[in-house]
């Protein structure tokens, strides 16, 4: 034990001065400072996926996955007078079940827009059930300005497909799935940070006021496991008061950082006693010790 460990741990609790050295290693016994990184983390990506990313999504999956021909020209459309070129049955790829699809031919003119160049005659095709117009027929064209190319006879339609309204499912399952996500990322970040912070709260308590006391590392319990946090194997040493004997609690130390967990293994396997901070008078019947 070096001098400066041992003036702290013979001061009178409650402990002023904590030299950081061992502050940071006592924190790093119970609650690396990482993983409140690592939940902070969480918690901040949870709350943008919930605040940021799921409207967006939502907003999507409620809009319609595309918008047809015939939808902008119901909503804007210019007329302007057309001839039908020529009626013939459409591919039977396009043809509905009940009826048979006729393609129109047609060629109109647009009207002239002020200023704008000369208008040229334009043509056009579309679709309808039955063969509603004859060749050389006057019809009414419906068409955007502009965007000429995309017209109709008024009546017919500019698609082969008669596109039904939908909900978009794939977004919504998306939006779902976001969600959740999003919920659990902030709760799993949220619950640990919570538990770190309740443990380094335990740790400052022991290095204020735990009581010194000499323990034998007695025995090693290795956690094959990985945490969600993915932390790797983490070591669980069980440890002997010196002084104490027929006590029924048993004490111990969890372990991460490699430089001690090798100091530890080294007392274990050399039978050297190594000071620690506890609490007496603690009712678990597991007492955490902080090794110093």
């Amino acid at each position: 034990m070096d001098a400066e460990s041992a003036v702290f741990l013979s001061a009178p609790t409650p402990r002023r001065d904590i030299p950081k050295k061992i502050a940071r290693a006592a924190y790093e016994q119970v609650a690396p400072r990482w993983r409140l990184f690592w939940s902070a983390y969480l918690i901040i990506f949870g709350v943008y996926v919930l605040v940021f990313m799921l409207p967006s999504t939502l907003r999507l999956a409620t809009q319609p996955s595309f918008i047809t021909d015939d939808e902008k020209l119901s909503e804007n459309h210019a007329t302007a007078p057309g001839v039908v070129q020529s009626a013939v049955l459409a591919n039977t790829v396009f043809r509905s079940v009940d009826a048979s699809l006729y393609q129109f031919s047609f060629t109109f003119t647009p009207a002239n827009a002020s200023g704008g160049p000369a208008p040229r005659e334009v043509k056009g095709r579309c679709y309808a059930e039955g063969r509603l117009w004859k060749d050389g027929e006057q019809v009414t064209v419906e068409y955007i300005p502009g965007h000429e190319w995309t017209a109709r006879i008024q009546g017919g339609r500019a698609s082969p497909f008669v596109f039904k309204p939908r909900s978009n499912v794939t977004g919504y399952v998306l939006s779902v799935l976001m969600a959740v996500s999003g919920i659990l990322m902030l709760g799993m970040g949220t619950r640990n940070g919570l538990t770190l912070l309740k443990k380094r709260a335990r740790c400052r308590w022991l290095l204020k006021n735990g009581t010194a006391a000499e323990f034998f590392v007695v025995d090693i319990d290795i956690l094959r496991r990985k945490t969600w946090q993915n932390t790797g194997i983490i070591h669980v040493f069980q440890l002997k008061p010196v002084k104490e004997t027929g006590d029924n609690h048993s004490y111990f130390s969890q372990l991460t950082k490699d430089s001690q967990v090798d100091y530890a293994n080294t007392l274990r396997r050399s039978k050297t006693p190594t000071f620690g901070l506890y609490d007496p008078t603690s009712t678990d019947d597991k007492r955490l010790v902080l090794m110093v």
